[in-house]
């Protein structure tokens, strides 16, 4: 493994770290690369990768949220870092927890609900103050004592409420938001911004009748194209696929991978599988196809919890990152990594490049090395042995050594 400058441009593969680091690598069959675009000198906790996604379709910008509050903008063409601003609402608005680029404007979402649109004039919203305020419609006032019972009611339930995740739906305006007991919703960019288009409705009371609590770690979009299938995946080992056309609101199939915590998913070219990780290191291909059986197969290589998956959108692979400090390249059809690099840090998100492919790697280095033979036979100064080589060895000068004499003398 090693950095060199002429390198910078082949980078195909993006690891954001919880130093702070946004760090560019290139998989090549015979060389991996990698090069670190931050300033190592002036990383403080703060400045932690919470939130990392692409800028644009054609893949020329990444765009990041961090602990502190800002939110950078990263030019892959120039190589540097184009903005870098403040996108808390208020101190108290928590890290950013996703950030995307929708209709050629920012939208940002931080962890305790704060979303806000970048555009003239600025939307700014609170995802879990939208949802209380809807809950509490259905809440019946016989309930509480007075007034105050049930403001104190609803402060602690927002004290429970978190927001972890916040993507774009693939090619639309639309925004998915998710988290700790706050349930999938689906908001319309282009509409009015006061409720949700989609809500998804909490799963029936378990066998004890008991409510089940809500957690969503992660979720992902099983076709790439649209929001009608959302696959998420839960802390409390569930794994559930929503159609969001339904409109019983709940999902429309129902896994799980007991006692483990889920943490990772990612879409794969099949529509119909997912890949999911746990905080444990395991990894594993789903078809949501199949009725509570889905798990297709394991994945062996990761030895610390996984925190990102993100799989090419053509070519059967995938990459994956977390707190063991390596970033992971996988085949679908080997259970074992293809290559592991190990970057230092603690590595929190993965972008693969759709200009991934191993296979112009090896043509590249195929081609470099023929560049060099050609150069080698051109090259006045390289002399060329033909046959047995015994005419050049003749016309060698013969050296004889003086101690050789001196000894002979003696």
């Amino acid at each position: 493994m090693c950095e060199t400058r002429e390198s910078i441009e082949d980078f195909n593969i993006f690891v954001g770290a919880e130093t702070g680091l946004l760090k560019g690598v290139c998989i090549n069959p015979k060389m991996n690369i990698t090069k670190n675009f931050s300033n190592m000198h002036s990383l403080e906790r703060k400045h932690e990768i919470t939130a990392m996604s692409w800028g644009n379709e054609e893949q020329s910008e990444i765009l990041l949220g961090l602990r502190g509050g800002n939110v950078r903008a990263f030019d892959l063409v120039d190589k540097s870092f184009t903005c870098n601003f403040e996108a808390q609402e208020s101190p108290s608005s928590g890290r950013i927890v996703g950030v995307v680029r929708a209709n050629d404007c920012l939208v940002t979402a931080s962890e305790y609900g704060t979303v806000q649109v970048w555009r003239d004039p600025k939307v700014v919203f609170n995802s879990i103050d939208v949802e209380l305020s809807l809950t509490q419609k259905k809440v019946k006032n016989n309930q509480f004592k007075d007034e105050e019972d049930k403001e104190k009611h609803l402060v602690q339930m927002k004290k429970e409420k978190s927001l972890l995740k916040m993507k774009l739906v693939p090619q639309s305006s639309k925004i998915v938001t998710a988290g700790k007991e706050h349930d999938l919703q689906i908001w319309d960019l282009n509409k009015s911004l006061s409720e949700p288009i989609f809500r998804a409705k909490n799963v029936p009371n378990d066998t004890l009748e008991l409510r089940v609590p809500i957690w969503v770690s992660d979720f992902c979009f099983p076709d790439n194209t649209s929001s009608d299938s959302i696959a998420t995946v839960t802390r409390y080992g569930d794994i559930r696929l929503y159609d969001t056309r339904n409109e019983q609101r709940r999902p429309v199939l129902k896994l799980d991978w007991p006692e483990e915590v889920l943490t990772a998913i990612s879409s794969t070219p099949s529509c119909h599988e997912i890949l999911v990780g746990t905080a444990t290191g395991h990894l594993a291909q789903y078809d949501i196809r199949m009725d509570k059986k889905g798990m297709k197969r394991k994945f062996r290589g990761c030895s610390g919890g996984i925190r990102s998956i993100d799989c090419h959108p053509v070519h059967n692979y995938f990459a994956v990152v977390g707190l063991d400090r390596f970033l992971k390249l996988y085949d679908f059809n080997q259970p074992k990594p293809l290559q592991k690099v190990y970057l230092k840090s603690k590595l929190s998100h993965v972008l693969m490049s759709k200009t991934f492919d191993p296979m112009n790697a090896i043509k590249k280095t195929e081609d470099n090395a023929a560049k060099k033979r050609k150069k080698e036979a051109t090259d006045p100064d390289i002399i060329e042995v033909k046959g047995d080589g015994d005419e050049f060895w003749t016309k060698l000068p013969i050296v004889r050594s003086d101690s050789r004499k001196k000894g002979k003398k003696k």
